[in-house]
């Protein structure tokens, strides 16, 4: 069942219009060695996939630094991943309204992923389905209990096709 991220008094977490246009700023820099094109095809794969199955628009730039008050995608070497995350989502809302006022990707660059959609196993990593998967917590999105959501907490093959939990 699909999970909605929540403040503390239980209120939802969201962007604040209901049919928001959330600006998107990609730095492609990596160390796997994926090519700034296949990182950008990649993302954009990703963002429609959001783009079509929930009530959201997204703008996209390339950018070469992270600013903050800006929602920014980017690999980082930071100790602060860990060894078993492949991604994080920081997100920051009004604690009163709810309304989301930034949100970050951060992708772990201490992990080599790989660039063939459906290739995902406990050893590599498609960075489609980590992308898909991060893009639905900058959404608003927690973790599913339902195994081949989307939005679960494991990584899957073909994780970066939205299902019906996520749409829902």
């Amino acid at each position: 069942s699909y999970v909605l991220k929540r403040k503390e008094n239980g209120g939802i977490v969201k962007w604040g219009s209901n049919n928001p246009n959330i600006k998107l700023n990609l730095n492609t820099t990596n160390s796997s060695g994926i090519s700034d094109s296949a990182v950008q095809l990649i993302f954009n794969n990703a963002v429609n996939e959001w783009s079509n199955k929930a009530n959201v628009s997204f703008s996209t730039s390339l950018v070469s630094s992270t600013l903050v008050n800006r929602n920014d995608i980017y690999f980082t070497k930071s100790s602060s991943m860990g060894t078993g995350i492949l991604a994080v989502t920081s997100v920051s809302f009004d604690s009163i309204s709810g309304k989301l006022i930034e949100a970050d990707i951060k992708i772990n660059d201490n992990i080599t992923f790989n660039t063939t959609e459906g290739s995902s196993t406990d050893y590599q990593y498609y960075l489609g389905d980590v992308l898909t998967h991060e893009l639905g917590h900058l959404l608003g999105l927690d973790h599913s209990q339902t195994f081949d959501s989307t939005m679960i907490f494991t990584i899957f093959k073909d994780q970066s096709k939205i299902k019906s939990d996520d749409t829902a």
